[in-house]
């Protein structure tokens, strides 16, 4: 008898962040020095429907995406955010805006695994 393997993939929703995951400015701080640059990963978002800095804030809080500080570097505009899943799972952000359509994202964990989904859900809020 030959059995049939069936393989698919299925998108995980991280509307499942937690509304408990804001962390103040010197919790991210001591939290995102607390861990390896080595665990760090990299985004690029193209095709932002809003690019001023209130408005990617206004999206991302919407869906219990955290802002904690915003700073000027370099002629872009770097905010920081916090966001909680479940299973205390805390996952730090980094959104840089540079006036364009696009934006690069930094994410720093202990559970770096989870950045790629994180990633997904951020393009997803943002481009839409």
């Amino acid at each position: 008898c030959r059995s049939k393997v069936y393989f698919f993939e299925a998108k995980l929703n991280l509307d499942a962040a937690t509304e408990d995951g804001k962390l103040d400015r010197a919790a991210f701080l001591s939290a995102w020095k607390g861990i390896p640059d080595t665990v760090e990963q990299g985004y690029t978002i193209n095709g932002l429907t809003e690019n001023a800095p209130e408005a990617v804030q206004r999206k991302l809080e919407a869906r219990s995406v955290h802002f904690v500080a915003r700073r000027p570097v370099d002629g872009a505009d770097m905010s920081y955010y916090s966001m909680k899943l479940h299973g205390d799972v805390t996952m730090l952000i980094e959104v840089s805006l540079n006036g364009t359509t696009s934006a690069n994202l930094s994410v720093k964990s202990v559970h770096a695994t989870y950045a790629p989904l994180v990633f997904e859900f951020l393009d997803d809020v943002l481009t839409h």
